[in-house]
């Protein structure tokens, strides 16, 4: 394992395990120091930021909500994602070195106190236990994979006591589950990962799960993970600090697609592969909306308003399949992620799925997979996915030939 060592400030600095800090890593001196040897072109003075200007500006009465830095506390969970991690402590970095004023400070918590590791294997110091946080103003829990194992009960019940007291609760990534959990997102909007879109809905249909990269105007704040939690944070350093701020940041990183929260998580499949034909995006769509009650071809024909030949047309020219073969792929890959990230019966799943048959599904799914539903849950073996589903192979085919798809649209 490597052990990291955070540049970190929070809470009392005269106790803090992991050493003290020189002011010089966090008020952006540096910065100072190096803005009187300025020997650029007129060229780079056109392109780089005038951080005097963001400084002034930040120093502003409007802007300026407070004197006091804004306390952030990271939970982690082991095997937490260490790009979002990174993605999201940045940014406070940057604002502060930017500023030259110590506008944030941020520290960290795991379950023992001691350590957290990364999904990536790094090690990472710590200052807090779960069960004895710190005050913070803004309390952000960060996991990763194979959270349906965890177990996170002291991590739950401290999410709980920090938000009676008042304290502004956040997730990233994954970390939705947990907040969650500690009942937290009942009846409320939130973002996750992509990847766990499907478990997540199946455990907590209480949820308003939607597919923004971030969501900020709900009583808890959920991002979706990799970038999105820096465009979370530009979005919380815009509005505490002013816009000028939170482009300034951004250019340090240099990162020029800020997204905001409207923004829709992951690639259209246009990007992905280069499809412009529009009533092939919405014939796609309709399917990936109705696995469980799988739509007729005509019905799908008429809801774009062209012929079910024409469907059939656009996926052979594309897509180099068929629309049977297709949604076969859709719904298969429906019923993976839910047998590796929840624990729903096989049956279940195979119903949830548009299977009318577990015999028929468990068939499919172990052409596909190389081992039935069962094995592959009790192996945890995740089967890469692929980005788009294509064709599978021949056995896929032979044995959808053979026993039909029930439940199926018909005509395709």
């Amino acid at each position: 394992m490597i052990g990291i060592r955070h540049p970190i400030v929070g809470g009392n600095t005269s106790n803090n395990k992991l050493g003290k800090l020189s002011d010089h890593a966090f008020t952006g001196r540096e910065t100072r120091a190096s803005a009187g040897t300025k020997q650029h072109t007129q060229q780079a003075r056109i392109e780089q930021p005038d951080y005097n200007l963001v400084r002034q500006k930040s120093l502003e009465p409007g802007l300026a909500r407070s004197q006091t830095p804004q306390r952030f506390l990271f939970a982690l969970v082991d095997d937490f994602t260490h790009f979002a991690f990174s993605c999201a402590s940045e940014p406070l970095r940057l604002a502060n070195l930017v500023s030259g004023k110590q506008l944030y400070t941020w520290s960290l918590a795991s379950a023992d106190g001691a350590s957290a590791r990364s999904s990536n294997g790094f090690e990472t110091k710590v200052h807090h236990r779960f069960d004895r946080l710190p005050a913070c103003d803004m309390l952000f829990v960060l996991s990763g994979i194979d959270m349906q194992h965890k177990d996170i009960r002291l991590l739950v019940s401290a999410v709980r006591r920090e938000r009676a007291r008042g304290v502004q609760i956040g997730a990233l990534c994954s970390g939705a589950h947990i907040l969650a959990r500690a009942g937290l997102l009942d009846g409320a909007r939130a973002a996750i990962h992509w990847e766990y879109h499907d478990s997540f809905r199946q455990e907590f249909p209480q949820v308003d799960l939607v597919r923004s990269v971030f969501v900020a105007d709900e009583r808890c704040i959920t991002a979706s993970g990799g970038t999105a939690a820096t465009d979370l944070m530009l979005h919380l350093i815009e509005r505490k600090h002013g816009r000028d701020l939170s482009i300034a940041v951004a250019e340090q990183m240099v990162y020029s697609g800020v997204r905001t929260a409207n923004s829709v998580q992951g690639f259209s499949l246009q990007a992905r592969s280069g499809i412009r034909s529009r009533h092939l995006i919405e014939a796609i769509q309709i399917m990936r909306e109705r696995i469980e009650e799988p739509p007729s071809a005509a019905e799908i024909a008429r809801r774009i308003g062209i012929t079910p030949r024409q469907v059939q047309r656009l996926f052979e020219r594309y897509l180099q399949t068929t629309p049977k073969k297709y949604f076969l792929e859709i719904r298969l890959e429906r019923a993976r992620h839910l047998i590796l990230q929840t624990e729903t019966a096989v049956t279940e799943v195979a119903f949830a799925c548009g299977f009318a048959s577990h015999g028929h599904f468990s068939r499919l799914y172990k052409a596909t997979y190389g081992e039935s539903p069962f094995a592959h849950r009790q192996g945890g073996r995740l089967v890469r996915r692929q980005e788009w589903p294509t064709t599978r192979s021949r056995e896929v085919s032979e044995e959808s030939s053979r026993h039909g798809l029930q439940r199926q649209f018909s005509g395709i």
